[in-house]
């Protein structure tokens, strides 16, 4: 079921980012995709954000080239189920109650968590990259 939410949350906030409508379902597949495997890798919550986060990047990136789109649309609205928004919520309440070892702890979750996100996309994007690079190479020399 939170798959299904992830789908309409990833679907909604394409509609607030001005997404093409043409766009809006398969930006919504792209975040219950990128949902649904951070769900099943979820005993680490770094693991499963990370590879979640893979699997919005490839998916963003089939998507672009099979609908000719930019990623960046695919990219933006999957990843918004896997924002840690709660995380950062937490850590500020926290701080505000001088709860100080808690706000650390709370903060680093946070900062562990965006950065596996920012992680997982930047090795798709240069994965697809060079792809592209070797492809063009192989072009050239036939």
């Amino acid at each position: 079921m939170n798959v299904l939410y992830a789908f309409f949350l990833s679907f909604t906030f394409g509609i607030l980012f001005n997404a093409p409508m043409e766009s809006l379902f398969y930006g919504g597949v792209t975040g219950a995709g990128g949902y649904l495997v951070y769900t099943i890798a979820g005993k680490t919550p770094f693991a499963g954000v990370f590879l979640g986060s893979l699997t919005v990047g490839v998916l963003s990136e089939i998507l672009a080239r099979l609908k000719k789109k930019p990623t960046i649309i695919f990219t933006t609205t999957g990843l918004i189920p896997l924002v840690p928004g709660k995380l950062a919520y937490d850590t500020i309440t926290a701080f505000i109650r001088e709860d100080f070892s808690l706000g650390v702890s709370l903060g680093l979750q946070t900062f562990f968590s965006a950065g596996a996100i920012a992680l997982g996309i930047a090795i798709t994007s240069s994965v697809m990259r060079l792809y592209k690079k070797v492809t063009q190479r192989k072009q050239r020399c036939f």
